[in-house]
Order: C-alpha cells, then sequence, then structure tokens
C-alpha cells in the first residue's frame, strides 16, 4: 500500500508525476473558465472545499491525469527536469 500525502491522488501531467499540490492551480483553472464563460464564481470556496473533500475521501484513484496548464503552473513537486 502506498500512503499519499493529504491522501490525495498524484497528478499525472504528460510524463509527469506530481506529489504534491496545493489548490491554488484549481482556483485559477475554475477562474480562467468561469472567464471563458463569461461568468463569475460567487461560491468558489465552497467548491474548492468540495473538490478537496472528493479528492481526499471519495476519489478511488491513484494516479490523475491533469491536462491543464493551470497544474503544470504551479503544481510544486514534480520529479522532472524543467518542467
Amino acid at each position: 500500500m502506498i500512503g499519499f500525502r493529504n491522501n490525495r491522488p498524484l497528478l499525472k501531467l504528460g510524463d509527469c508525476l506530481i506529489t504534491e499540490y496545493g489548490e491554488q492551480w484549481l482556483a485559477d483553472a475554475l477562474e480562467h473558465a468561469a472567464r471563458r464563460a463569461g461568468t463569475t464564481l460567487p461560491f468558489k470556496e465552497d467548491l474548492l472545499a468540495s473538490v478537496r473533500y472528493y479528492l481526499e475521501h471519495e476519489c478511488d484513484l491513484s494516479v490523475m491525469k491533469a491536462s491543464a496548464p493551470h497544474a503544470h503552473r504551479s503544481g510544486p513537486g514534480t520529479p522532472c527536469k524543467g518542467a
């Protein structure tokens, strides 16, 4: 059995595995999506808390594929050089 920090799945971005990540990349992605949709997120903090709870308590994945550039920009802990 592998224990993950914060009980969250690893993020796979291309060939890199991001082992430690905060929530800022998700907040950035939500803000970006809202701007593109021409709206705002009045309950962003509640949405972030719900996603955090899901990742830590309900998600059965050990690795989750991340394709958004936001995960790469502010996801610390990547083992890949130059990432």
